[in-house]
């Protein structure tokens, strides 16, 4: 299993200071990194390369938003958003898109359009996003990983559910931490899915945090911890994860809010190995 950190924390700084938060991540003993392409672009990717490099690391992926409603009513600008993205990791030794389908209304999706709460809509969404997948593997070398939040699993996972059911070359990025606060447990989601799983994204909550966050932006802010400090239970969840996702596959961590700080993430590499190193 390969350890990554995400860039999300720093912001547009990947992007004005490229080696100074790589540098910075690279002190941590991971072995890769994510980063955003709305921070970063998708022009630059032969700089990226370069950067990546220097500084022994490898690019585990990259995220990418499509709204969820334009997969239903212009796949062709979905499809146009991911070849884009595919196309500039064309270099790069490791070729994963973390996708995002995004919606405004994240507290209630029905208000973005009664379609995301129906069967029969998300089911044909389903079909297009894993048609897109299919696409983008057979033409690009690069595999499509859904990445969620927590408005997939409104509706008693509707949405999330249906993606997994529904599709073949999709495979999903597993935000731990939106899945925990959303009221499911990641490792159950893991083992009753296998193979779907081979990058994951770790956090850890505050279980009181999540019970008093009145909406999603307060979830976001108040909800995660440091690796470790929460009620993730990383005792039971690092062994299922580094099953899963075998030798070739990653768990990233993902500190979103507070402090902008590599020691963070220097903390948590740490804290994972020790945890992996724990339970043999």
């Amino acid at each position: 299993m390969n350890i990554g950190c995400h860039c999300v924390l720093f912001g547009p700084a990947i992007a004005t200071d490229t080696d100074g938060v790589l540098g910075a991540l690279a002190e941590s003993g991971c072995k890769g990194v994510e980063l955003g392409a709305r921070f970063f672009g998708i022009d630059r990717h032969v700089e990226l390369k370069e950067a990546l490099e220097r500084h022994g690391l490898m690019l585990a992926g990259l995220h990418t938003a499509v709204p969820l409603i334009q997969l239903l009513d212009h796949p062709e600008e979905s499809l146009k958003t991911m070849a884009a993205a595919a196309k500039s990791l064309e270099d790069m030794p490791v070729r994963n898109i973390i996708m995002t389908g995004n919606v405004e209304n994240r507290d209630q999706i029905i208000r973005e359009d009664a379609r995301l709460a129906d069967a029969g809509s998300v089911k044909e969404l389903a079909a297009k996003v894993d048609e897109i997948a299919a696409q983008i593997k057979d033409g690009y070398g690069v595999q499509i990983h859904y990445h969620n939040h927590s408005w997939e699993f409104q509706n008693n996972g509707l949405i999330y559910r249906t993606l997994l059911s529904e599709t073949e070359h999709l495979l999903f990025c597993l935000d731990t931490g939106w899945a925990a606060t959303a009221g499911q447990d990641p490792v159950e989601l893991i083992q009753q899915n296998p193979g779907r799983f081979q990058y994951l994204h770790l956090r850890d909550y505050n279980r009181a945090a999540v019970k008093d966050a009145a909406d999603f932006k307060q979830m976001q802010e108040r909800a995660f911890t440091e690796l470790g400090e929460g009620d993730m239970g990383y005792q039971r969840l690092a062994g299922c994860v580094r099953k899963a996702v075998g030798a070739g596959g990653w768990a990233v961590i993902e500190y979103e809010r507070g402090e902008v700080n590599a020691l963070r993430y220097v903390k948590a590499v740490a804290y994972l190995k020790g945890v992996l190193a724990g339970i043999g």
